[in-house]
């Protein structure tokens, strides 16, 4: 699943959204949750160790990019792994699209 949302939010087909439930599909996977900060960071420590082992690009525009993107995604998952209500949620409601080559974080992030 992962691969197909990372697609997706790197510009590109929409097929995570059209096949897969979309935004609000991972919105209620994460609820209830609970994740720990320790596990959020264990989750990025270990996305970036798989991208190593799967031979991604090791430039430093692409792996900032890649970083930027998946501490924003587990920060937001996190952030509703708590939510007991949908205002606890965070804003974000739709895959975000990243910027590519220089990484920037979109404008929803916020």
């Amino acid at each position: 699943m992962e691969s197909i949302f990372d697609a997706e939010s790197f510009g590109g087909p929409d097929d995570f959204t059209r096949t897969m439930g979309g935004f609000g599909h991972l919105i209620d996977m994460h609820r209830g949750l609970k994740i720990a900060e320790a596990q959020r960071a264990r989750f990025v420590e270990l996305y970036m160790a798989a991208a190593d082992k799967a031979g991604l690009p090791d430039d430093p525009p692409f792996r900032e990019a890649l970083r930027s993107h998946v501490e924003f995604g587990s920060h937001v998952a996190m952030q509703n792994s708590h939510a007991e209500t949908d205002e606890q949620l965070h804003p974000l409601r739709e895959v975000p699209r990243w910027e590519w080559p220089d990484g920037a974080a979109p404008d929803s992030a916020g």
